[in-house]
């Protein structure tokens, strides 16, 4: 929008886009989104035969009861469907999920037993691990059996942070699923008959809005 017809948009509509680009804000991996699903993803619908608490002899209903009714339901935002501009830039935000896993793919997969913070290396023509980086760090302990190596260690941080994301990421799926809406045919087979551009156009596409 042109500057000069700000003036035009009203106090509450300014607030409310002023609150949607705080929530949407892909700030710490989309923390605000993230938040709002995994709190609807806790929510247990309530049941309609709860049981009555009795108190100086009239029945009262428990404060589960009194709440209001809470959504069970959303469309996460997974990130296959992002802004072209935002994959092709390069401090791009893929999605809420994504975004965590481009993140932790970067933890290193194993690490070095005798220096956690070097990096483990591998020798692309025997396929084996590097020497570790101070093998004699365990020498005061007793020996491995002939058996074993002293080898690097699996990040097991790593896997169980990529393990939590995909469950929240399997639970904003089951809350997908629980949304209901009509389709609408015609638009339907339009949006089947749409086509991806090419490369080379989305390239030029970002040249031009760059600038």
């Amino acid at each position: 929008m042109r500057k000069p017809a700000w003036h035009r948009i009203g106090i509450f509509e300014t607030r409310v886009l002023k609150d949607l680009k705080q929530f949407t804000s892909s700030v710490d991996d989309f923390k605000f989104i993230r938040q709002a699903i995994d709190a609807i993803a806790e929510v247990k619908p309530l049941e309609t035969n709860s049981i009555s608490v009795v108190s100086g002899g009239a029945e009262s209903k428990g404060k589960q009861a009194e709440r209001p009714p809470v959504s069970t339901a959303c469309i996460p935002f997974i990130g296959t469907l992002v802004v072209v501009l935002s994959l092709l830039s390069a401090n791009h935000y893929p999605g809420v999920y994504l975004s965590q896993l481009y993140r932790l793919e970067k933890l290193p997969d194993l690490v070095d037993p005798t220096a956690p913070h070097q990096s483990v290396g591998v020798n692309p023509i025997s396929n084996n691990f590097d020497t570790l980086y101070q093998p004699d760090v365990f020498s005061s302990l007793a020996p491995l059996p002939d058996s074993m190596n002293l080898e690097p260690l699996i990040n097991v941080h790593k896997q169980r942070r990529i393990a939590e994301v995909i469950k929240s990421l399997v639970s904003g799926q089951h809350l997908a699923s629980r949304v209901k809406f009509g389709i609408d045919k015609n638009v339907f087979n339009h949006c089947l008959s749409l086509r991806a551009l090419d490369d080379s156009t989305l390239q030029r596409v970002l040249d031009t809005y760059s600038q």
